[in-house]
């Protein structure tokens, strides 16, 4: 086969051929050599036939992947007012994984979790629901900070919601700075470990569902990960791993 430089002498030229689709325009070729003429023809149909094919593979590809909800919470107790970029980090990290058809349902918890807002995503080059919305006026009436009452929460969302589609996947990502335990809140002992792991283990189905819990250190973190060990749907994360968190739970449902 010629070299590519060879198959276009000086005087051949190319004019633009409007009418075809996508945006794609056909050069004319006119040269005065005819051989060259169809070898450079062959060329460009033959680039512009693999664009199409490649186009129409990667939507196949996309339409086929199954459709999700993204449950996104943040702590917005006391302890975590000043996390606010963390948690808009939490959010963007997340845009570039939706598709259109996943749900999102915002979360903000703190003494107890309150939903925010639930939308169904159409348009993923539009979708921005990045914009801190201010907290519920029931949130952080009381001292604590309830991870227990948030999962239990977002695991009767998710059996509601596997009532009526029975294989729907979940992403559960959370940021947490402390999980202080005050009055009737569950604690992590004996009883409320139990709830702990009936929560997580109702989220993740099988093997619909991943979670992602953000931002612990110290005691906190090493307990969940004891919990957590033989878990691999659950990854625990400092808040500098936020992208990798996100990415490593889209990705095991996805």
């Amino acid at each position: 086969m010629l070299p590519l430089h060879r198959w276009f002498s000086k005087d051949t030229h190319l004019s633009p051929k409007a009418g075809y689709p996508l945006g794609f325009e056909i050069p004319e070729i006119n040269s005065s050599d005819p051989q060259r003429d169809r070898v450079a023809r062959r060329w460009v149909f033959g680039s512009v036939g693999l664009t199409m094919v490649g186009l129409v593979s990667f939507l196949g590809i996309e339409m086929r992947r199954p459709a999700l909800t993204h449950y996104r919470a943040d702590d917005h107790s006391q302890s975590a007012h000043t996390f606010a970029p963390e948690r808009e980090k939490h959010c963007r990290a997340s845009l570039r994984y939706y598709r259109t058809g996943d749900r999102l349902t915002e979360i903000h918890f703190a003494d107890i979790p309150e939903i925010i807002n639930t939308q169904r995503i159409e348009n993923t080059f539009l979708f921005n629901p990045c914009t801190e919305a201010p907290p519920q006026a029931q949130i952080g009436k009381q001292d604590g900070t309830s991870l227990i009452r948030l999962l239990e929460q977002i695991a009767l969302d998710v059996e509601r919601e596997r009532s009526r589609e029975p294989e729907r996947r979940v992403v559960v990502t959370l940021t947490l700075d402390h999980a202080e335990v005050v009055g009737d809140q569950p604690r992590l002992d004996e009883a409320g470990i139990e709830q702990f792991l009936t929560a997580i283990a109702t989220i993740i189905g099988n093997n619909q569902g991943a979670i992602a819990i953000i931002g612990p250190g110290g005691e906190l973190q090493g307990q969940l990960r004891r919990l957590l060990y033989n878990v691999p749907q659950v990854e625990i994360c400092g808040f500098a791993a936020i992208e990798m968190c996100v990415n490593e739970s889209f990705s095991t449902v996805r």
